[in-house]
């Protein structure tokens, strides 16, 4: 990994799912097959279908997609009770918040996440962590998911931000390489310790 020089870098931009929260999606499989009466499996089917995407991308909305869910079950779940299962997906990532506080008292934070309208309502909501954070680009908002070149350049644009002065972390390497195809420079996530020692030397944090 090449050193920079502190100026060097605009803005650092986290991915949320298994960067700042943990993701538990057998939990929220549980869950639903539990509020529905079916198996796991038949719950997962119903889930993660086509119809997730859709969400993901912003060409159905989530009561669209609850009604896909709802018809994959064979039965009509009372939509409140669908999100609260659909939600309980997520916790903290063991030492992120104090170290995404660190970089944003020196750098302004963004987000770039392939999330729906559900998870990040309840993901604002629920996780401080995402406070820090002075905007977001998200797959449903802008039709687009990592890692899609689009969806990085919706992130410069809106952000105003030079290719070469951001730093983006996410923990899938696909999505890395695909910011960095874009002149971005990436930083797969290995849990917060290894994080924090790359942004050390690449400046962004004191040593």
């Amino acid at each position: 990994m090449n050193g920079a020089p502190y100026s060097h870098f605009q803005a650092v931009v986290f991915d949320i799912g298994r960067v700042l929260v943990d993701v538990d999606v057998p939990r929220a499989v549980r869950g639903v097959a539990e509020l529905a009466g079916v198996g796991h499996y038949e719950a997962e089917v119903a889930m993660f279908g086509p119809h997730h995407r859709k969400l993901s991308c912003g060409t159905i909305d989530a009561a669209s997609f609850h009604a896909e869910v709802c018809r994959g079950l064979g039965k009509q779940l009372p939509f409140e009770r669908f999100r609260e299962r659909w939600c309980d997906m997520f916790s903290p990532v063991p030492d992120m918040e104090p170290l995404v506080a660190a970089v944003a008292r020196r750098h302004p934070v963004y987000l770039c996440s392939n999330t729906d309208p559900l998870h990040y309502a309840h993901l604002r909501a629920e996780n401080p962590i995402l406070s820090y954070a002075k905007g977001a680009v998200l797959s449903y908002e802008v039709g687009h998911e990592k890692p899609d070149p689009d969806i990085f350049r919706a992130l410069l644009d809106r952000f105003a931000l030079r290719p070469e002065g951001t730093i983006f972390i996410d923990d899938r390497t696909e999505n890395v390489t695909g910011a960095e195809a874009c002149g971005i420079h990436g930083i797969v996530f290995e849990g917060a310790a290894d994080l924090q020692a790359a942004l050390v030397e690449l400046g962004v944090l004191p040593a």
